[in-house]
């Protein structure tokens, strides 16, 4: 079904059935083909200029070709593997992918520029392949099961509200980013490959299993009035400081956790055990808990280059 226009196209009705909806020639002004009983198999080369592309279909959709509008919203209602992204999905605004039964694979290019990312699915997210970009990367309907986006081109500058429902949040990113808002989720890793301040936590981060924050190039920070709440704080590694100095968290203990260079700074207000083993390499180690009771339990190695500082505001430091 090959579909072009000079000022735009509507469905006001009926369905769409096609093994492939494209457009040859390309369409100028919105296209809104959101009929919900549309049963396209392909999504082939779409270019929309000065406007919009809203798409919704009933069966598994491939985007195969190359999606361009200034907003795109495709949003799928097949269950199973609803809506796949082989080729790519392009947009200056907000690019919306919705599941509503079903899962997302993202196996293309999710480009959003310096606007917004939008990914929705009631049974988790896969990347397969290729690199989201993205001013900001959100989830404004939420997401069941894993979400996993662990492409090493992932250029992501923000991530803000992604709740995930039993499932886990998982996130590679090649560019330093700020989780500016809440995320949760049952494990949350994020690794991020960016030099300088890599990883910035302004937002509410909670993880009911483990928080793995990796930055093997670059630092770790936490503004004061953010949060980090998990039974687990870990990290494979961070190439500069790690200043987690959010006086709300509630990290119960911290497993292995290494700093290649510069100081661990952690500010804590649960009860906190460190099995360790935690190494600073070439710096200070220094924590601070307000709990009270046994504030700071270490029942592994704390190692560091200068010196390793403890102290319990209001507890009892065992060591």
């Amino acid at each position: 079904l090959d579909l072009n226009a000079a000022s735009g196209i509507s469905q006001g009705g009926g369905s769409l059935v096609a093994g492939t909806l494209l457009s040859s020639l390309g369409v100028t002004g919105n296209v809104v083909l959101t009929g919900s009983s549309n049963a396209i198999g392909s999504l082939g080369g779409f270019a929309v200029s000065s406007g919009d592309l809203s798409l919704r279909d009933a069966v598994a959709l491939d985007v195969t070709g190359a999606v361009v509008a200034t907003n795109v919203a495709l949003t799928d209602t097949a269950g199973g593997t609803a809506l796949t992204v082989s080729g790519s999905v392009s947009g200056t605004g907000i690019v919306g992918l919705t599941a509503t039964a079903g899962s997302l694979a993202l196996n293309g290019v999710e480009n959003a520029g310096a606007g917004t990312l939008d990914l929705n699915a009631a049974s988790g997210i896969s990347q397969g392949g290729g690199s989201l970009v993205a001013g900001t990367l959100l989830s404004s309907l939420g997401v069941t099961g894993n979400v996993t986006l662990n492409s090493g081109s992932n250029l992501i500058a923000e991530v803000a509200t992604f709740h995930v429902a039993s499932g886990d949040f998982l996130l590679t990113d090649a560019s330093a980013v700020t989780f500016s808002t809440s995320v949760n989720a049952q494990r949350i890793s994020v690794t991020d490959t960016a030099a300088g301040t890599a990883i910035t936590l302004n937002g509410a981060m909670g993880a009911t299993t483990s928080l793995a924050l990796n930055a093997s190039a670059g630092g770790i920070t936490q503004a004061g009035s953010a949060t980090i709440t998990t039974p687990l704080l870990l990290s494979g590694g961070a190439g500069g400081a790690v200043d987690l100095a959010g006086t709300a968290n509630a990290i119960d203990a911290i497993g292995a956790f290494s700093v290649l260079a510069g100081d661990f700074h952690l500010v804590d207000a649960a009860a906190l055990t460190v099995n360790g083993p935690l190494q600073v390499q070439a710096g200070n180690a220094v924590i601070s808990d307000t709990a009270a009771g046994t504030a700071i339990a270490v029942a592994g190695s704390i190692a560091a280059s200068g010196t390793v500082s403890l102290t319990a505001g209001h507890g009892v430091l065992v060591n």
